[in-house]
């Protein structure tokens, strides 16, 4: 993996595909698959100027939750 420009502050596991969710503090989140070790169909780069605290996949994989330090909570379409 190349190119995470600040740490990791939460990471999900999609519930049916190979996908991880990566949040980062920088305020981004990468869509990585960790079979074919690439970015996925979308990244969301510099989503936000506050920290992510938290990032979860919806039960089908179909929508990311994205809590931030200030309270609050995104929901970005996969």
């Amino acid at each position: 993996m190349h190119g995470i420009k600040s740490a990791i502050s939460a990471i999900a596991v999609h519930p049916r595909l190979p996908i991880l969710a990566i949040a980062g503090e920088a305020g981004f989140i990468l869509l990585w698959d960790y079979i074919k070790k690439a970015n996925t169909i979308e990244n969301y780069d510099h989503f936000s100027k506050d920290e992510f605290t938290r990032v979860e996949f919806t039960t089908d994989g179909s929508e990311i939750l994205v809590a931030q330090s200030n309270g609050e909570i995104r929901i970005l379409e996969t």
